[in-house]
């Protein structure tokens, strides 16, 4: 390629196979992943959203610019057969609310991916035990933001709780990826894994019979919070489909 992609934004490249008709990437900015996209499938119609086009130097899409923080997605319902949002939920006030956002502009069947920071993983577990802060949401200014490095990274993203907003915003299949492994992580996996076990077990064993709070219909992604994606994960990569039915 005639450009530099970093592992996160090459993770999702790999994701998306087919072709699609028409994408949306939110927060897309300098535009190296529309760019890729445009490089692997020619004839998709491209479009960026970002709060600010200071940053965009792809010219090959259509760039609208919105704080979605305040404001709705600015696009009819059903526009987009695949929508990217890559290392910016950690960015925004409300997710949740983006999340709905989205599952109205997709298409149906229409594809989500999502990537952030993993909160998960044995390195930011270790980092919240140490400091009472998971690695990448440490200590922001106060007197300003800075909504373009982890000093914007205002809202730590749980892998559990993104599920859980999807599958009420009408996402069905989600899946749990990551971007890398983080060797830092998968050192202490390698380490701790006879006790990583055990305290599953007794956790799962606990909220099913003692407090019920785990049962088949969330079991899956309960399990998924110890899976080695999200154990050694640097950042998740998540995908979901747009069905027509909320919960």
């Amino acid at each position: 390629m005639a450009f530099s992609l970093d592992t996160v934004k090459a993770a999702v490249l790999q994701i998306i196979e087919k072709e699609p008709h028409k994408l949306l990437d939110i927060g897309s900015g300098d535009g190296k992943l529309l760019a890729a996209i445009a490089e692997k499938f020619p004839n998709t119609d491209l479009h960026a959203c970002d709060y600010t086009g200071a940053f965009m130097k792809f010219d090959r899409c259509t760039l609208t610019v919105a704080n979605i923080d305040i404001d709705p997605l600015p696009f009819p319902d059903n526009s987009f057969d695949v929508v990217t949002i890559t290392e910016v939920i950690e960015h925004l006030e409300n997710y949740h609310r983006v999340i709905r956002e989205i599952h109205r502009i997709l298409t149906p069947s229409g594809t989500l991916i999502i990537t952030t920071p993993n909160i998960l993983n044995l390195k930011s577990r270790a980092s919240f035990l140490k400091t009472g802060f998971w690695n990448l949401f440490g200590p922001l200014p106060l007197d300003h933001k800075n909504l373009e490095s982890t000093a914007g990274h205002i809202t730590p993203v749980h892998f559990y709780h993104l599920s859980y907003s999807l599958r009420h915003a009408g996402f069905s299949n989600i899946s749990l990826g990551k971007d890398k492994t983080q060797k830092s992580s998968l050192f202490l996996l390698i380490l701790l894994y006879p006790m990583i076990i055990l305290w599953r077990l007794n956790f799962l064993r606990i909220e099913t019979k003692k407090y019920q709070t785990v049962n088949e219909n969330n079991l899956a992604t309960t399990k998924e919070v110890n899976s080695y994606n999200a154990l050694v994960g640097r950042s998740i990569l998540v995908t979901a489909k747009k069905t027509n039915s909320d919960l």
